[in-house]
């Protein structure tokens, strides 16, 4: 029997079988039917293919075959980058669209999709948009059209664009042209990749919608390329920065809409020069902790920046860095700093502290300093010094108009001659020598006359040489340091005069008061106040005080023959604790005679111009720098229980009489002063004319001979 060859649409026969379960038995035909036979048909379904033909497109989910028993395929959209999908046809001149296969189909399909281009191109470089990439709000640059790697977009392609909203770029993208985006009105967001190493002139200038620009790349750029001038939209622009160690110098200069820069990770290491010059909306700058190094100009004349991007880490600062940001109020220089140039903050007028932690930096070599300015500050501003500075570098502070200086260093070690150099504001600067402070050095603050109060913590062990000398305008020292090894600090040379007079307050915790001069060359101690704890009191500490009661504390055991030395002494009187058990200022009935006197030797170490000499043996001697200023019409009776006089100095406009109760010039009336006129003691009249004589009246006050 011949073999029967059937058909059924969307099937192929696979052969005869004699059971229809499982076919696993095929009947042949190659011998003589002897019998009944029924035959089964075995059949596959027919698979069809779909043929797309894509131009260099992309297909995605659409499938490649079907059966008749397939379900309808609604074809989805391929892709082509740089091209938008105009649909599928089923003929190659785009005569017969389809968007369904619908079932059964019993042929194989040919598909061909149809592209429309968004870009005019040539070779790697987009040249313009085309008619329809015109009408986009939204574009994708792709970073490959039709196997061409992208890397440019040329001069103007875009410019003058009113729909474009967003522009996204590929990491493939080297080059903008100038003009590319400029006066893109409805451009909002752009983000600059990586690849970007070059922008054109004025390449997004005028793009006056712009919200957000997003940079993560270093651009090599120059001062008049203008890249966003006059870019952003009134409410506002908003950079971020991420995946760059470098932002471009003049990034974003001179644009007039920038609010914000934020840093969005912490790679960023400089900021190139001019970066943000002129930017005067600028407000705030978050973030940039990585920061090492910022660029001369970098944010300079960013008048409404309120904070700075200075952490610790920061390196370097440049000339005129934040000079003009009137805004900014605190200015930190972290301990990393170890360069800076001057004019780094000029015309910052609305400083208010200045927080200096770096023992790094090196010396400035401009006389401007870096806080210069053009007017005056609007506010006082304070700076302070931290702890751990152990070095101050020249210059730094120069000609910084300071209310207050808060010292902190511990020991500082050094600084240039002109760290401080006219340091101050005009009404005064108050110093404070915080506790956590153990030394000064030579010279610090020397010859400063902006100085009007000093504070000296009570931890200092050494104040060098010279420091605080021939600051003339001191109007109140504060001294708090409770054991302190002083080298003539607070001193004012014999060719200057003091201009203000000074109250002094000694801390009651100090316990030794050594070479240091707070009244001298003019300046007189006008207010004095000593401590409890005082044990000591040195060379020259007391000269040329000028109030009306000097009191000695119950602890003082020495007091320096020197302590008044040199200087007028114009108390009106002196009173010693009654617990002091070294000296006193009373005679042996309780009366107080006006006088320090050591009660071991009886002999005075200081009087008054009121003084009175008891002749009750409680004073039997007068020390070598005892002084004292005498009004007109005062004397002094010196009985006849005194042993010796030292060295008895008295100061008045007129000579003072100094009556000696005895009747022979002793010994030691030589010791007596030139200004005095001394008289001896005769009870009846003597006419001598080389010894004046005097007597008691009938009141026991003295009268001269006559």
């Amino acid at each position: 029997v011949t073999l029967p060859a059937p058909n059924m649409l969307g099937y192929d026969f696979e052969g005869w079988y004699e059971d229809d379960q499982t076919f696993s038995v095929p009947y042949t035909f190659d011998h003589i039917i002897d019998r009944n036979v029924i035959l089964y048909a075995k059949w596959d379904l027919h698979t069809y293919s779909i043929n797309y033909f894509l131009d260099g497109g992309e297909n995605l989910n659409n499938p490649k075959n079907f059966t008749v028993l397939s379900d309808d395929i609604s074809l989805t959209v391929p892709i082509k980058a740089g091209y938008k999908f105009d649909g599928w046809y089923l003929d190659q001149d785009f005569n017969t669209p389809i968007t369904k296969l619908s079932m059964p189909i019993y042929n194989d399909v040919n598909l061909y999709a149809k592209w429309t281009a968004i870009f005019n191109v040539e070779g790697n470089t987009i040249q313009a948009l085309t008619e329809y990439g015109q009408t986009l709000s939204h574009i994708d640059v792709p970073s490959k059209i039709n196997n061409i790697k992208i890397t440019k977009i040329s001069d103007y392609a875009f410019q003058g664009n009113t729909i474009l909203e967003s522009i996204n770029f590929p990491e493939t993208l080297t080059s903008i042209g100038k003009y590319a985006f400029a006066s893109c009105i409805t451009l909002q967001n752009i983000v600059i990749p990586s690849s970007l190493n070059s922008l054109g002139q004025y390449a997004f200038a005028n793009c006056s919608s712009l919200k957000t620009i997003t940079v993560s790349s270093y651009i090599n750029a120059r001062e008049d390329l203008a890249y966003f001038e006059n870019a952003g939209s009134n409410d506002g622009l908003i950079l971020y920065v991420k995946n760059t160690e470098k932002l471009s110098p003049y990034l974003l200069s001179n644009n007039s809409q920038l609010v914000e820069v934020n840093f969005l990770d912490n790679k960023i290491k400089t900021i190139g020069s001019h970066c943000f010059s002129g930017c005067s909306k600028l407000e705030r700058v978050i973030g940039g902790s990585s920061i090492e190094s910022i660029e001369e100009y970098a944010f300079g004349y960013c008048k409404n920046l309120k904070e700075l991007p200075i952490y610790e880490g920061l390196s370097t600062i440049k000339i005129y860095a934040f000079a003009g940001c009137e805004s900014i109020e605190v200015i930190n220089l972290p301990s990393t700093l170890n360069y800076i140039e001057s004019a780094a903050f000029r015309n910052c007028y609305s400083i208010k502290t200045i927080n200096y932690k770096t023992s790094e930096l090196i010396d400035l070599k401009s006389w401007d300093g870096i806080f210069s300015s053009d007017k005056p500050f609007s506010n006082q501003i304070t700076v302070n010094i931290d702890e751990n500075v152990t070095a101050i570098a020249d210059y730094v502070f120069d000609n910084l108009p300071a209310s207050q200086l808060n010292y902190c260093a511990k020991n500082l070690i050094s600084y240039g001659e002109n760290s401080f150099d006219d340091f101050g504001s005009s009404e005064g600067l108050n110093v404070i020598i915080n506790d956590s402070v153990l030394t000064l050095p030579n010279h610090f603050l020397y010859k400063n006359d902006k100085i009007k109060e000093v504070t000296i913590g009570k931890n200092v062990s050494s104040i060098g040489r010279g420091a605080f000398c021939d600051c003339l305008n001191i109007s109140k020292i504060t001294y708090n340091a409770i054991d302190c090894q002083n080298n003539n600090s607070f001193a004012i040379s014999s060719m200057y005069s003091a201009n203000n007079d000074v109250e002094v307050v000694i801390g009651d915790e100090v316990k030794s008061l050594t070479n240091i001069r707070f009244g001298m060359s003019g300046r007189h101690i006008i207010s004095l106040t000593l401590g409890k704890s005082l044990n000591v009191i040195g060379d020259w500490v007391l000269e040329n005080c000028v109030f009306d009661t000097l009191y000695i504390p119950a602890n003082v055991t020495f007091i320096s023959k020197n302590a008044f030395y040199s200087g007028t002494f114009d108390v009106n009187s002196i009173i010693v604790d009654e617990n002091n058990k070294i000296y006193t200022s009373k005679d042996f009935s309780g009366n107080n005679i006006n006088a320090i006197v050591n009660k071991g030797t009886k002999q005075i170490i200081l009087f008054t111009q009121n003084l009175i000499l008891p002749d009750d043996g409680s004073v039997l001697s007068i020390n070598n720098r005892s002084f004292a200023h005498f009004d007109n019409n005062k004397y002094v009776i010196i009985p006849k229980t005194i042993e010796f006089v030292e060295n008895f100095v008295v100061s008045s406009s007129e000579k003072v009489p100094v009556f000696l109760e005895f009747e022979e010039l002793p010994s030691w009336a030589k010791n007596i002063s030139s200004n005095a006129e001394i008289y001896i003691y005769s009870e009846t009249l003597i006419s001598n004319n080389e010894q004046k004589y005097w007597h008691y009246d009938e009141n026991n006050l003295p009268i001269i001979n006559t």
